[in-house]
């Protein structure tokens, strides 16, 4: 992996969440199961988080966020599927009482990985928790031109 950009890339996503950061109290990357982890040698969400948390001024927590059973990528799942998919997958490694929390990642296509960061990090106390990614996926559907 290649860490070109990730200083930019921080930039853009600590002024497109500014609110959220501020209010934060950590980041949290969305996590890999450490058998891909193992196969790629990167979380890209984690670089992202890393560079974030210099870019913003808040701490970053790498392991706040599990991926405690490895499923099958979601390239090519519809939502529903990305749903079931990544359901249960995902854990929090700590209780994080009362906690405001950014997840961050790399692309949103559904939701369905936020969503289930999300319910982790609020089943373990969260009070809040914010999504920030990169990029999101924009169907044509949700186009009107």
């Amino acid at each position: 992996g290649r860490r070109d950009g990730l200083r930019v890339f921080a930039r853009w996503m600590a002024s497109a969440g500014r609110d959220a950061l501020a209010r934060a109290d950590f980041l949290a990357p969305a996590p890999m199961h450490w058998t891909r982890l193992a196969v790629r040698s990167f979380n890209q969400a984690a670089w992202l988080a890393q560079e974030l948390s210099r870019s913003a001024g808040k701490p970053w927590k790498p392991g706040a966020l599990v991926r405690v059973k490895r499923r099958k990528s979601q390239a090519g799942l519809s939502a529903s599927e990305r749903r079931r998919n990544v359901g249960g997958a995902i854990k929090a490694s700590a209780r994080f009482e009362g906690k405001i929390i950014v997840v961050v990642d790399d692309v949103f296509t559904t939701g369905a990985t936020l969503e289930a960061c999300a319910r982790a990090l609020r089943k373990a106390g969260a009070a809040e928790v914010h999504g920030l990614t990169l990029a999101r996926v924009v169907r044509p559907t949700d186009i009107t031109l």
